[in-house]
């Protein structure tokens, strides 16, 4: 960046006339400007008496001030020295035009905030500066962009880097009518200073002499076969470019027009990089531009520039090599294009593929209409770029050179019951999103807006169509299966090629009638549309079977805005003095199981439960007519609450929310009934029934009280388990059940799943994979990624680095690349083992996160695993890497780890002789996320421990300059030399485990899969738990299994230390003894690295408890909210902290884990 005083004068030709008033509707809808950041940044803004957007216009713009930190104004002249010689504003221009055209709102690392949390693009590739080799670094060392002849230095290198074996190159040249220039391109080929194993000609029918030429001139070319001839029928230059490709024997293919000539050394130095770097797939040169017709003569080329490319082609085919593998993986020329098919080709095989650039000239390129009649000068280019547009068109959005233009597809607007959509577009105008709606009727009651949209009704899908044109919209959403997007946004999308979503919620797929006429599996099958929403596994489960294919459903909640529930104000408290207050709030129709709430309220009787029913309903009448046969004195009935106004008062005259639900005799019920959510954001406890995806995501007595469904007797039952609990225990459920909304709840959180997909916000997924008969895996790997495949939610590239296999397992991994354009697939010639494999999947890669998955023994374990551990990373901005952390018993802390065998090849050594008393814990390796924000090519995995002890390296590396670790509760990953073994740990939140194999990942995901099963940690018994909690085969209790998943892999563990259990729980004990503890349960035996209390502890034993631990020792115990030790206040070296992972599989105890730790 230059010094912003020397630049101001730059920008002295801006105008300051007064932006018009469409300058500053478009600056307050971009995402790239920033009032409040804008207004923080520069306080004079304030003074200045401007809005933040006039200020910047007017003045902000002039002194090189960024709008947001997502643009740099200043790079952004720069690089762009025409738009600062218009005297234009900057952002406007990039909103306006620079954005289609592919300029970069700016530079790598230029950006105010150079974290990438938020966007759907991260850091860009840095795979070339991996690339090396004596031909590479010659022709690449200067730093030069333009194109050059290549020195006969760099022939020699390039000579060397091929060696005595030379690549097989197959040459593929369409011709039509080209008699008079065919052989001069012809021999361009043959005079190769390297030979081309074969050049395919694809004659496209011509009408003149030009077979005859070639036969001609050619003879004894043809009789070696090194010139193959297919004669084929006129269909295109594309058509014809496939045949060679499906013909082509080689592994590297070229292509040359036949009316273009190469230099001599083309095929020379275009191998050579694919011969010297293992890691290049696809390469391109320089051309000298020959326009006979107008006399224009001059080179082209320009470095790699994939934004750029998205936006303009600017590598021609000419020049363009890329190895056969790409082929077989994506297929070759779209013959429905007849201009623009090499940009096409090339926007394909180059997106995950990183070419090399060489400034170097290879072919000499002519234009002529007149003499050559070329497709550039005579086939319209308007209707083809178009249509190439749209096939990019994802990845276009995704790094912002098309903004999203939403179409919002219902079946009725604006319905008062369907308050998430109404949510979900509010969200989306208020954060300037361009969203429309398209809709067929008027509800029977509709809602009143407090937003501005535009809304249009439709007759039909046809109608619908026309206008999804008209509007120029890019993405269609619907909601509900039948009838809206069965008959309406389905129907359009294919008449439109627009990609769609939808969201399926209940009565459209369970209902019967719904199942036969939603077409469900059809719809979801259909190429356009992107991603079927449902709740969670019970939908899936249900459609599955119907057809639909399991990596089309993802998981997403409705919409609903927390804060105004008051998320963060106390909890409800429950009245003691009387009976209980419930209420119920729905419809009156079947579902709602009303009729069941009333058979518990008669079992109850009024001196224990006085309910509120708001609602209304077309069983009303049979639903007082029930409560007037059961003489209830218990039930009051109120009509519908209309707005949110209403519920909240209602909600907060009550003691807990009842919702009875049902599946109705014709298959309708719940998808997640909204109400719930409301309820546990007010601090409102839930007594709710197991219906639909209820249990999918609520466990009883942990988050609510849930009951068997249509059970009058369970429903009671459950409320007076609600009326029996304790204070303390009332309000834990209760604070549990508002983390599950922060985990899993929100408009923000629903709005950024929907976005992940329509902007192609995509994940990388890690592989590094090796595999010979010594090593062999095959089956493992290929069931890991069935599962990535399968189970994956958010879109993702697939990075498979393969450290040198044998054939029988490259042909499997290529038989998946072939079916997954999403997968990336590098063949090493050389064993880079797993930390330099990493790397070059972390360099290849422009993701946000990337995940790394263990290609032997990394399984995943539930439908959308990834989606925990992306929304960890994005939640957290300091976090740099995520998983699993263990630690290494002999050198835990910074004073032992120097004795290390490898600690003299760790990175920063000096850190841990400056932190000696510092436990170092390191995320485990066979399972991680990382943002790529915090890897640079100097900054990635160690090349100096690149196998063993990688982790560990890499994790000490990034704690020594300042990165962040964060444990993630999804990952569970070991080695199999760990202790204790991956039992000890898992539960219902772990999604993706490690160490597995596939037998048993496959027995776990069953196990796991069972609502009513239980785990114990301890022993590893299955289903073994008693209703009290106690495990028959080893006698453990909840607290006892809470605690042992909390200690299994603390750094104080397998250390020789002490450790003490209070209360003499036998099973607690057993499962902390050697090697892990010597314990003991004499008290007298202080100091201690551990006290392990399963019973509560009053405030003075745990004074007299805190005293007793060593230096960095633990003392643990199940306390509940109302017992706050204070023995922390009384001593700087003590910390006092809190953990509260209640496991339904693991029958937790309900109590949090009160925690004080000693300074070491």
């Amino acid at each position: 960046m230059k010094d912003i005083s020397v630049d101001i004068s730059l920008t002295e030709n801006f105008p300051l006339k007064r932006p018009r008033e469409s300058d500053l509707a478009l600056l307050k809808r971009s995402e790239l400007f920033d009032s409040t950041w804008y207004s923080q940044k520069y306080l004079d803004v304030g003074m200045s008496g401007l809005d933040p957007e006039l200020h910047y216009l007017f003045v902000g713009a002039i002194l090189l001030r960024d709008p947001s930190p997502k643009f740099s104004t200043e790079f952004y002249l720069q690089d762009n020295p025409d738009v600062l010689r218009a005297g234009m504003n900057p952002l406007l221009h990039y909103l306006r035009f620079g954005m289609s055209e592919g300029r970069k709102p700016a530079g790598d690392g230029d950006a105010a905030d150079k974290r990438s949390n938020g966007a759907s693009v991260g850091r860009m590739p840095w795979i070339s500066q991996l690339r090396h080799g004596p031909f590479l670094d010659s022709v690449l060392a200067s730093g030069k962009s333009d194109p050059e002849p290549i020195t006969a230095e760099q022939a020699r290198l390039a000579r060397m880097a091929i060696g005595d074996t030379a690549p097989r190159i197959s040459v593929i040249m369409p011709s039509w009518n080209r008699e008079s220039v065919v052989s001069r391109a012809l021999s361009s080929a043959f005079n190769q200073s390297l030979p081309p194993a074969e050049v395919i000609l694809v004659d496209d029918g011509s009408e003149d002499r030009t077979l005859e030429v070639v036969r001609s001139d050619f003879a004894s070319q043809i009789a070696d076969g090194v010139l193959r001839i297919i004669e084929a029928d006129h269909g295109g230059v594309s058509a014809a470019r496939n045949h060679g490709l499906a013909a082509a024997t080689g592994d590297l293919i070229a292509y040359l027009d036949s009316d273009n000539r190469w230099h001599d050394d083309y095929l020379l130095f275009m191998a050579a990089a694919f011969a010297e770097c293992d890691t290049v797939s696809t390469a391109y040169c320089g051309l000298s531009m020959n326009d006979t017709e107008s006399g224009v003569f001059d080179k082209r080329g320009r470095p790699w520039d994939r934004q750029r490319l998205i936006g303009n082609s600017f590598i021609d085919l000419n020049v363009f090599m890329h190895r056969r593998a790409l082929y077989d993986q994506y297929g070759g020329f779209d013959t429905s294009l007849s201009r623009l098919v090499d940009w096409d080709l090339i926007a394909r095989y180059t997106h995950l593929y990183e070419p090399v650039y060489l400034p170097l000239l290879g072919v000499d390129y002519f234009l002529d209409k007149s003499e050559l009649g070329n497709i550039t000068r005579t086939v319209p280019l308007h209707t083809n770029k178009s249509a190439l547009l749209t096939k990019i068109r994802p990845e276009r959005m995704r790094r912002g050179l098309e903004p999203l233009r939403l179409a919002y597809v219902l079946w009725d607007w604006p319905a008062l019951s369907q308050t998430f959509v109404l949510e979900e577009i509010r969200w989306l105008v208020r954060n300037g999103h361009d969203v429309r709606v398209y809709y067929k009727i008027a509800p029977d009651r509709a809602a009143e807006l407090d937003f501005d949209i535009d809304a249009h009704q439709v007759e039909d899908a046809a109608q619908l169509a026309d206008l999804l044109q008209a509007h120029d919209r890019n993405q269609i959403h619907a909601h509900f299966a039948y009838p809206c997007t069965t008959n309406l946004a389905w129907p359009a999308a294919q008449q439109t090629g627009i990609p769609f979503t939808f969201f399926a919620h209940a009565v459209d797929i369970f209902h019967e009638n719904n199942v036969k006429r939603n077409r469900v599996a059809e719809v979801v099958a259909d190429p356009l549309c992107q991603r079927l929403f449902v709740h969670g596994d019970y939908h899936r489960r249900f459609l599955e079977p119907l057809g639909v294919p399991t990596a089309k459903i993802a998981y997403n909640f409705q919409a609903v805005d927390l804060e105004e529930f008051g998320l963060d104000a106390p909890v409800m408290q429950v009245r003691r003095d009387g009976p209980l207050k419930g209420m119920f709030i729905g419809r009156f129709v079947e579902k709602k199981g009303l009729p069941v709430l009333l058979d518990a309220a008669a079992q109850l009787g009024p001196d224990q439960v006085q309910f509120d029913v708001y609602g209304y309903g077309r069983d009303e009448d049979a639903v007082r007519e029930q409560a007037d046969r059961l003489g209830l004195q218990n039930v009051a009935f109120h009509g519908p609450l209309d707005g949110r106004e209403p519920v909240i008062d209602a909600m907060r005259k009550a003691d807990f929310l009842v919702v009875p639900s049902v599946v109705a005799a014709n298959g309708d019920t719940e998808g997640f009934p909204t109400v719930i959510l409301e309820a546990m954001a007010l601090g409102l406890p839930v007594v709710t029934s197991d219906v639909s995806s209820v249990p999918d995501f609520l466990d009883d007595e942990i988050t609510a009280i849930v009951t068997d469904q249509g059970d009058a007797a369970s429903l009671a039952d459950g409320i007076q388990r609600l009326a029996r609990m304790s204070g303390p225990r009332l309000a834990t459920m209760q604070d549990r059940a508002r983390d599950f909304l922060r985990e899993r709840i929100g408009t923000p959180l629903t709005m950024r799943t929907y976005l992940d997909t329509w902007l192609d916000a995509r994940i990388e997924i890690m592989l590094v994979t090796y595999d010979t008969p010594e090593y062999r895996d095959i089956e493992h790997t290929r069931e890991i990624i069935r599962r990535i495949r399968e189970h994956t939610t958010t879109p993702y590239t697939l990075s498979v680095i393969d450290n040198g296999s044998d054939d029988e397992f490259l042909t499997m991994l290529r038989e998946q690349a072939a079916e997954m354009p999403n997968m990336r697939l590098f063949e090493l010639q050389k064993n880079r083992f797993v930390g330099g494999a990493t790397n070059i999947a972390l360099a290849a890669s422009d993701s946000v996160y990337a995940i790394y998955v263990c290609s032997k023994e990394g399984f995943v374990q539930r439908h959308g695993w990834e989606r925990p551990l992306i929304k960890s990373m994005r939640e957290d901005p300091s976090a740099d890497m995520g998983g699993y952390f263990c630690h290494m018993p002999k050198f835990t802390l910074g004073e032992e780890l120097a004795a290390h065998p490898a600690f003299d090849k760790f990175r920063n050594q000096e850190f841990a002789a400056t932190h000696p008393r510092q436990p170092f814990r390191h995320v485990q390796g066979g399972l991680f996320v990382l943002n790529r924000d915090a890897v640079t090519a100097d900054a990635g995995f160690s090349y100096e421990l690149p196998q063993g002890n990688t982790d560990v390296e890499f994790s000490y590396f990034l704690e020594s300059t300042d990165r962040n670790l964060v444990a993630l509760d999804a990952i569970a990953a070991l080695t199999v030399k760990t202790r204790p073994m991956l039992s000890a740990v898992l539960d219902e939140k772990t999604t993706i485990a490690h160490p597995l194999t596939r037998d048993s990942a496959a027995e776990l995901s069953e196990r796991m899969a069972q609502r009513d099963a239980s785990h114990c940690n301890i022993c590893d018994a299955w289903n073994q738990i008693d209703p009290t909690g106690r495990c028959a085969a080893c006698g453990s209790d909840g607290v006892a299994r809470k605690m042992y998943q909390r200690l299994a892999h603390d750094w104080r563990g397998f250390r020789n230390g002490k450790a003490l259990v209070v209360g003499g729980d036998q099973a607690l004990e057993k499962a902390l003894q050697k090697p892990m503890y010597n314990v003991t349960t004499d008290e007298s035996g202080a100091p201690f690295t551990l006290i392990a209390s399963p019973r509560e502890l009053d405030p003075q034993e745990v004074a007299q408890m805190a005293n007793r631990l060593a230096p960095g020792g633990l003392l643990i115990w199940p306390a509940t909210q109302d017992q706050v030790a204070d023995a922390p206040a009384n001593d700087p070296a003590l910390t006092l902290t809190r953990s509260d992972r209640c496991s339904r599989l693991l029958r937790s105890d309900w109590r949090p884990l009160q925690e004080i730790s000693r300074a070491g």
